[in-house]
């Protein structure tokens, strides 16, 4: 990818974060080629990391430590099976 796409992707990411209003903290990461904290749902505490791995400048991560817990139990055996393990 092109330093000039590249660098229209985190803005349009930027952008839309700041108009949801979720956009947080830039975290420092010798591994990143971006990474921030977005906050969501906004004021809620939660924290989500938005990453962009160096090298790999074509895939975005988001990662968040959030629990899923299924309010009906009869939905768990129709779950994704990869995320099958994550849900309580």
């Amino acid at each position: 990818m092109a330093r000039q796409e590249f660098d229209e992707n985190v803005r349009k990411i930027k952008d839309w974060l700041t108009d949801e209003g979720t956009l947080r903290d830039k975290v420092a990461d010798d591994n990143a080629s971006y990474h921030v904290h977005v906050e969501s749902p906004p004021n809620s505490g939660r924290l989500i990391d938005v990453v962009i791995p160096k090298h790999r400048e074509d895939l975005v991560i988001i990662a968040s430590a959030t629990t899923f817990v299924s309010a009906d139990p009869n939905l768990t055996p129709h779950a994704d099976p990869i995320l099958t393990p994550y849900i309580n």
